[in-house]
């Protein structure tokens, strides 16, 4: 494909550079900011006249440190210094849909979740640095005279014999090229993909230049805190005169779906609020209702077949005395450290600017338009840095309220929702229940059926947000086992509750229920745990080359009466985790000494990456299982209070990579989702010997 080359200038006045995005070529709709007097194409990668390169992230930097990972898919590519790649994140209406997202879910919309930014975008990244290389090259070449396959390019230089040449001494020649399709390089094949290097969002965040949504600071801002009604519900009462008499106060603000107090400073408006008192009305819907669901669920048998091999249900009915276990998981609130915010400014033209944390951009400038009344295209949404990895940010509720306020107003507000507000009317991760029946034969398992019933997840998100399917994918991703006959089925409940996607919940739950069965099963039939599961992974060589460098790795005991050792693995996202787990003491009162892991997740860009994901998802899972379950009264949460746990009880972590030739898988949801089931077993076999009896998320609804 060849452009002109005005579809390729970027800078107007002071030089030229190149902007070059894979797929991208034939859109004459600019996706990225463009300088006054400048044009540009969508791209993803640029190059400045100085030979500075930017990364226009289409992914939002949540912890994840996803901004680094494409930097060095760049790097790599490109030949350039890490250094020198500066990133800037794509604003709102850029495009760039989630092609993951689209691919399970039906949905086209950009979102950064469920572990699928390096596989969505990884390769077209590379791609567009592929491009502006061969570009760069050819112009080097015809400059010096030499043969393009004799020049060396590495460090952000090309050297053709004796003579160098920067990247900034050949943009305005390379940007008179024709951008086309170039030959990527071998994985790694710069030297940079597959290393450690420092991430590039470490360095602001020290400084404190990293702008999360609450850093933003407008001229005559005015601050805003608001109480939000759940989906379907209504403010019923406040206290007018309250709210009002506290000082600092400039406006209250009433609508049927929100009360807000707008005030000098946040501390004033936070008082103010409280002060106001207010109740909204929300579903006639409590525990025991959604227990009565779930088991009439189960009890009906009639879920969506996700898998289906061979014949299980024959063979259930067939075996005599199959093992049989019902799972539970309690709704869970998101406890993130970054509450939402906002902050919208109204512009002369009657439009809007607002910076707000957000997983979907695209999605929350819709809904900040939808609320306003605007077209989305009066809307320009700056995505923030996130401070929360569990999912809270999918949607943002302090977006549409304080684009309201702002046009109120007519002046810049920042908005900001109260931890405790956001976590009784945000999404939570559903309520799920689980019966498994097992049919034992020929020294292992001839038969697997699974029942899962739970409210949707990510669908439920996408569907409030993009118009996506609500129906839940929960036991989607099978069993690592090659079992000859296997069923797995979903119903997909309607509760009048506010559901979404939390990471790697889904994923736990189901490890949980088919990690303790796998144990209980090697146990009936007098088998080593670990071994036994190395015995039914059928031609899985990368799943087996993880069990059994973990087995050595951690001194595997066996898992025998007595030991504290338990035993999981799962295959997630296109990778692979085994985990052991060293735990002792009860369902009310445990405690995790030691965990053990080893990850297979394909070609690793940043193996510092893949590790501190595992262990940051382990920690947060430990921390989810140490909580109560809260209550649900009229559809909200009451309770649940986090409680992490004192650094003297954190476990000792050792996390073994071990890199394959496949594709890259996602890892992000791993620790979460593979560290409830190591440590039940662990639990399970420090007890009695027999298994565990920890068959609930949290730990506490079985005690």
């Amino acid at each position: 494909m060849r452009l002109d080359r005005r579809s390729l200038l970027i800078g107007g006045g002071v030089g030229v550079g190149l902007l070059v995005a894979w797929q991208l070529f034939a859109d004459d709709d600019p996706r990225v900011p463009v300088p006054e007097g400048g044009t540009a194409v969508g791209g993803l990668v640029a190059l400045d006249p100085q030979g500075g390169i930017t990364l226009h992230s289409p992914q939002v930097e949540y912890g994840q440190g996803i901004w680094t990972a494409f930097s060095q898919a760049i790097a790599d590519e490109l030949g350039a210094r890490m250094e020198g790649i500066s990133v800037q994140p794509l604003q709102a209406g850029s495009g760039f849909a989630n092609p993951l997202i689209e691919e399970a879910f039906g949905t086209e919309v950009r979102l950064t979740a469920a572990a699928t930014s390096v596989r969505a975008f990884t390769l077209d990244i590379r791609r567009a640095a592929a491009s502006i290389r061969s570009l760069l090259l050819e112009e080097a070449g015809e400059r010096s005279g030499a043969e393009v396959n004799s020049l060396l390019i590495a460090n952000g230089e090309i050297r053709a014999g004796e003579t160098v040449f920067g990247f900034g001494d050949l943009a305005e020649g390379a940007a008179r090229r024709g951008a086309r399709a170039a030959k990527l390089r071998p994985w790694a094949g710069g030297g940079v993909i597959g290393t450690s290097p420092p991430r590039v969002d470490t360095a602001p965040k020290m400084r404190g230049t990293f702008a999360f949504a609450a850093d933003v600071r407008l001229p005559e801002m005015v601050h805003a805190a608001a109480r939000v009604a759940p989906p379907g519900g209504r403010v019923t009462r406040l206290d007018r005169a309250a709210a009002t008499a506290t000082p600092g106060v400039v406006e209250l603000v009433e609508a049927p779906d929100f009360v807000a107090v707008v005030a000098e400073t946040g501390w004033a408006a936070e008082r103010a609020l409280k002060a106001a008192d207010v109740r909204v009305t929300s579903a006639p819907l409590d525990d025991a209702a959604i227990a009565s669901r779930l088991e009439e669920a189960l009890a009906a048998d009639d879920g969506r077949r996700l898998l289906d091999i061979g014949n299980a249900d024959a063979v259930l009915d067939a075996a005599d005395a199959p093992l049989l276990a019902d799972f539970r998981a309690a709704p869970l609130i998101h406890h993130g450290l970054e509450a939402p915010s906002a902050t919208a400014r109204p512009r002369n033209d009657g439009g809007l600017d607002i910076w707000a944390a957000t997983r979907a951009p695209d999605a929350t400038r819709g809904a900040v338009a939808a609320a306003c009344g605007l077209s989305a295209g009066a809307v320009q949404l700056v995505p923030m840095g996130i401070g929360d990895p569990s999912g809270r940010f999918l949607e943002n509720d302090a977006a549409p309220v304080a684009g309201r306020l702002a046009l109120r107003l007519g002046r810049p507000v920042q908005l900001r929702l109260a931890h405790g507000a956001a976590d009784r009317t945000g999404p939570l991760a559903p309520p799920m229940a689980a019966r498994i029946e097992v049919a034992l034969g020929g020294g292992g398992i001839a038969g697997w059926r699974a029942h899962y019933a739970a409210p949707a997840a990510l669908g439920a998100s996408l569907a409030r947000i993009a118009k996506g399917d609500a129906a839940s994918r929960l036991g989607a991703d099978g069993l690592p086992y090659s079992i000859p006959s296997q069923a797995i089925a979903t119903t997909t409940l309607d509760l009048p509750m506010r559901n979404g996607w939390h990471r790697g919940r889904e994923a736990a739950f189901h490890a949980l229920a088919s990690e303790t069965m796998i144990d209980a099963a090697a146990r009936a039939l007098g088998r080593e745990p670990l071994s036994f599961r190395i015995g039914l992974l059928g031609g899985d060589v990368r799943m087996a080359r993880l069990l059994t460098r973990l087995a050595a790795a951690s001194g595997w005991d066996g898992g025998g009466s007595g030991s504290r050792m338990g035993v999981a693995c799962a295959r997630l996202d296109g990778s692979r985790i085994a985990l052991i787990a060293e735990a002792s003491g009860s369902a009310a009162n445990f405690r995790v000494t030691r965990l053990v892991a080893a990850v297979d997740c394909g070609a690793m860009v940043n193996p510092r990456l893949v590790e501190q994901q595992v262990a940051g998802g382990m920690l947060a899972a430990l921390q989810e299982l140490r909580l109560t379950a809260p209550r649900i009264l009229d559809a909200l949460p009451r309770g649940n209070a986090p409680i992490g746990p004192a650094l003297r009880d954190l476990p000792e972590i050792e996390i073994y990579t071990t890199p394959s030739g496949d594709l890259p898988g996602g890892v992000s949801n791993l620790g979460a989702a593979i560290l409830p089931a190591a440590v039940a077993n662990a639990l399970g076999n420090a007890g009695t010997g027999q298994g565990p009896a920890l068959r609930s998320l949290p730990f506490s609804v079985s005690a």
